[in-house]
């Protein structure tokens, strides 16, 4: 909520400003790494219940978690909606045929987008 409220007083500030002035912040590294991204943190601010509950099933079963964001990346991957762009670069690696199932990773394309 404190992110929410701090990024909403400083719409103006965008790139290299906003993420300068966001790693002055005391913030966890993990909310520090949202900064550029106000609408989830907005999001994540509003639905607090929802917020929390994730959280929960992060620490109750991250191998849980993170399947299912595996599954939901191959989904957005095979429609064509988890695609490179200058902003991220999506690789995959493994397959079906090497006996594991692909993983789908996204990386910053540059730092500071």
């Amino acid at each position: 909520m404190q992110a929410d409220r701090w990024l909403k007083a400083r719409k103006t500030l965008k790139g290299d400003a906003l993420k300068k002035e966001v790693e002055k912040q005391s913030w966890d590294d993990s909310v520090k790494a949202l900064g550029s991204t106000a609408d989830v943190i907005s999001m994540m601010s509003d639905k607090i219940d929802w917020t929390k509950n994730l959280g929960d099933a992060v620490l109750a079963q991250q191998p849980d978690v993170m399947d299912a964001i595996q599954r939901l990346r191959s989904k957005a991957y095979d429609s064509k909606k988890l695609v490179t762009t200058k902003q991220q670069k999506v690789s995959v690696r493994g397959s079906p045929e090497d006996g594991a199932s692909a993983a789908r990773r996204c990386k910053r394309a540059a730092p500071g987008t």
